[in-house]
């Protein structure tokens, strides 16, 4: 689970598209039990901030792993320590999430309103999101709003029965937050939620095996 406040400020942000021209460092591997997967970063020119992706391979289908991305970034009740979370809006396909990290005294709070849609692709499943504002959750005194971040996961089912999985991240935190602090977090974040998402799908798919 996701304990520390400024790690918990990450897990909630998300990339709106992959920039496939940019060059990618690869970073750290993961794998468990039917998941396994790599962690990439960027930095465009003129932004403050890293972009990052998880790439990997999950022995589960893509429907339940787009409902496990539903349930762990949206479910109140799932919501990681130092976060508080309410729902704004929900159907099928949409929901709309206000989203408020409580962080130690020498940094503001922040809070973020994010939006997301999923959408067929190809045979595979997407779901993109981004901040965005709603009348239910105006912006509070004190407590910084999130306004740039978005994000994506894409579902693409594989010839060996498995589905191949990128999770596309950024968030800038604004305010007095250095990258020094944000930045060795993110790559860890990332690679929590990917695994997260894993996991939860594999709970519900019998028969997962380690993946090669």
């Amino acid at each position: 689970m996701l304990r520390n406040p400024l790690f918990t400020l990450l897990c909630v942000a998300f990339s709106s598209a992959s920039f496939a021209e940019a060059e990618w460092t690869p970073g750290g591997r993961g794998e468990g039990p039917g998941f396994t997967y790599q962690v990439f970063y960027t930095q465009v020119p003129d932004e403050s901030f890293v972009r990052y992706e998880a790439r990997g391979r999950v022995d589960a289908p893509p429907e339940l792993l787009s409902a496990a991305v539903r349930t762990i970034t949206s479910d109140p009740a799932r919501a990681p320590k130092g976060q508080t979370r309410r729902i704004l809006q929900a159907d099928d396909e949409a929901f709309v999430v206000h989203t408020r990290i409580d962080l130690p005294a020498l940094f503001s709070d922040r809070d973020i309103v994010t939006r997301g849609v999923r959408r067929a692709e190809g045979e595979g499943l997407r779901i993109d999101w981004q901040a965005t504002e709603h009348p239910a959750a105006p912006p509070s005194e004190g407590v910084i709003r999130i306004q740039k971040s978005a994000g994506f996961w894409s579902f693409a089912p594989a010839a060996d029965g498995t589905t191949e999985v990128v999770y596309a991240s950024f968030v800038d935190v604004a305010g007095s937050l250095p990258g020094w602090l944000i930045d060795p977090l993110t790559e860890e974040t990332v690679a929590r939620v990917f695994e997260d998402v894993a996991q939860e799908a594999l709970t519900d798919w019998p028969g997962a095996v380690a993946l090669p």
